[in-house]
């Protein structure tokens, strides 16, 4: 059993990676559209007029895409400074409750992710000047909060160990 807990949380780093470097390749996407645009503007007076658009787009593609290895990697703000100064079963004991608020919140958004998905598709909702579905966008939230939702599993996986193993 505990073989297999490792070989799924390795699965779920994986994949972790791997969408956190599309998220990244997004990021280097829209760093040059904008360079390309801001150069278009101010050099040749010709500014790519759906640039913020796309630019909206990439940018929500890219937080939600990144939520889970960010997660995972420990990347969240964290009060260390405070934290640390308690004893080791209240840090546990802080680290289970925030994890435990973490997962409901993100429980509560992959479903209302689906939800806001699902109305998009039905609705035909588009953007204002290109027309492009809006719907994939809102599907990555419930793909991103399914990530971190399985990455607060895993850290509570550990917290629990923490905690039966200095018992």
């Amino acid at each position: 059993m505990l073989k297999t807990l490792q070989v799924v949380e390795e699965i779920i780093k994986n994949i972790d990676k791997r969408i956190f470097q599309i998220a990244s390749s997004l990021l280097l996407i829209l760093m040059l559209l904008n360079v390309v645009n801001i150069t278009g503007r101010y050099l040749f007076n010709k500014p790519i007029g759906w640039t913020v658009e796309v630019s909206v787009l990439i940018l929500v593609s890219l937080v939600f895409l990144a939520w889970g290895y960010t997660t995972g990697s420990g990347g969240q703000v964290a009060l260390d400074i405070v934290v640390n100064r308690f004893s080791f079963r209240t840090r546990v004991l802080v680290k289970l409750f925030i994890s435990l608020l973490i997962l409901g919140t993100f429980i509560m958004m992959l479903w209302a992710g689906v939800e806001a998905g699902l109305w998009s598709r039905k609705m035909g909702a588009t953007t204002d000047l290109l027309r492009i579905p809006i719907y994939p966008f809102r599907f990555l939230i419930p793909i991103g909060s399914l990530f971190v939702v399985l990455e607060v599993l895993i850290q509570l996986r550990h917290t629990f160990r923490m905690w039966n193993s200095k018992g």
